[in-house]
């Protein structure tokens, strides 16, 4: 795993369906190149082209979060 052709094949599982891939960088090890951020950049826009949203993590969190709909959370923990 770990390739190029490998993420594609999960981005494309993931346009087929509702499921989001997670792509994340080490730029801190000794190993993270340029090159790593290249192959991201083009993952990024494989991504996009198969119509799969792009979000930072924070971004995603914020999507995802419960919407306001008059329910509180004290009235889901005791059952009014």
């Amino acid at each position: 795993p770990s390739t190029e052709t490998w993420y594609r094949q999960i981005i494309d599982h993931c346009a087929k369906g509702s499921c989001w891939p997670t792509l994340m960088l080490h730029p801190g090890a000794a190993e993270h190149t340029r090159a790593h951020n290249a192959q991201l950049s083009r993952l990024l826009d494989y991504a996009r082209e198969r119509q799969v949203p792009v979000r930072t993590v924070e971004a995603h969190l914020a999507f995802s979060a419960p919407r306001k709909t008059g329910v509180c959370a004290a009235d889901l923990t005791t059952g009014n």
